[in-house]
């Protein structure tokens, strides 16, 4: 979306069309159909060296040199994992993310609980309906429905540079609680909604707005009491996303050790224009917004 010809208004109202897979996938195979690269699959575990001249160690014994170095690792920190679940056996629950979400293939004509109160946790209810399951969505507050999960005025071309403005004169501090603030929890856009709303009306799936609880877990077959009524669940899909703590990352730790920047909310600093750190002569740069 540009943010050059898109207005509060026009985003809030819903006045534009989402792109379709097929057109995203177009577009990546257009870049590697034009752009020299080479694809490594394997985990980087180290880097080392100045701009210019990065060297990054892969899990699989490969180095790697580099001139720019951007990090595209994804959420900085491990994922949550809701009390009544902790002590669950694996072969009975996973989170989403679990072995890059391959886990998500052993929902199939179970019985199943989806906890969580995000998109990520509608579109887990989602797959387990089309793989015949049947399932029962839990979260702790009723499910939100906006677009996006900041307001447009944050990307509307009138008024985002103030709100940028104002966000970098503002400490460290005050930045990640404005961020929290604005923020306000996970989304789920209304298209999914409709779906959400249209498959409680089948009879495909029933959302609840309480708190969990384990009563026995025998035979692989998990009870829980929500809202004082017991279900019986074959699996519980944990969708509560991650918390921020760069430094359990092994690359970030890495990273920390020769280039210290401050860490606030288990997120690095990072510069106005997402640079490590403030040193704009350092050219290593990162593809997510954090701090």
């Amino acid at each position: 979306m540009n943010s050059n010809v898109v207005s509060s208004e026009e985003a809030n109202a819903g006045l534009w069309n989402l792109p379709s897979s097929q057109l995203f996938d177009d577009f990546c195979g257009d870049l590697v159909s034009r752009l020299p690269h080479e694809f490594c699959y394997s985990s980087a575990t180290s880097l080392e060296g100045c701009d210019g001249n990065f060297r990054i160690s892969l899990e699989n014994g490969r180095k790697v040199m580099a001139d720019t170095v951007v990090l595209g690792v994804g959420v900085p920190g491990s994922i949550v994992i809701p009390s009544i679940l902790a002590s669950l056996p694996s072969t009975v629950t996973f989170h989403t993310d679990s072995k890059l979400g391959s886990r998500l293939s052993e929902l199939n004509g179970h019985s199943v609980l989806v906890i969580g109160g995000g998109l990520t946790a509608v579109q887990a209810a989602q797959l387990a309906i089309k793989r015949n399951c049947k399932v029962v969505l839990c979260s702790r507050r009723p499910l939100t429905t906006r677009h996006f999960d900041v307001h447009a005025n944050w990307f509307d071309f009138r008024t985002a540079q103030g709100r940028q403005f104002e966000f970098y004169d503002k400490p460290l501090e005050e930045r990640l609680k404005h961020i929290k603030e604005t923020w306000g929890g996970g989304s789920v856009p209304p298209l999914y909604m409709e779906d959400v709303h249209a498959k409680v009306a089948e009879g495909k799936l029933e959302v609840i707005c309480g708190d969990a609880k384990i009563k026995s877990v025998s035979d692989g077959i998990v009870e829980v009491v929500i809202d004082g009524r017991v279900y019986a669940f074959h699996k519980i899909v944990n969708a509560c996303g991650h918390a921020p703590d760069c430094q359990r990352l092994p690359l970030i730790q890495d990273m920390l050790r020769q280039w210290p920047v401050d860490i606030v909310g288990g997120l690095a600093t990072l510069s106005q224009d997402l640079q490590w750190g403030v040193d704009r002569h350092r050219r290593l740069s990162s593809s997510t917004s954090w701090s």
